[in-house]
């Protein structure tokens, strides 16, 4: 079976999981043909992300959490 990620990357249990789904069908004998990684905002992929998955890594921009102070 030939399978395409598709990846939330804010926060790092997303990518952590990706990794081992990764893992677990390769050794059965399919395919990841690509993954798409939600980024916000010039962020890039981790290098353990890059580095684990051996398939195309595509970027998009995606939601994110804007942390600001608060003043009252």
């Amino acid at each position: 079976m030939k399978l395409l990620f598709i990846v939330q990357g804010e926060g790092r249990g997303h990518l952590t999981q990706a990794i081992a789904m990764y893992e677990i069908l390769t050794r059965n004998g399919h395919k990841v043909v690509a993954t798409i990684v939600g980024l916000s905002k010039n962020k890039h992929a981790p290098d353990f992300y890059i580095d684990s998955i051996k398939a195309p890594i595509y970027t998009i921009q995606s939601p994110y959490f804007l942390t600001c102070p608060t003043s009252i």
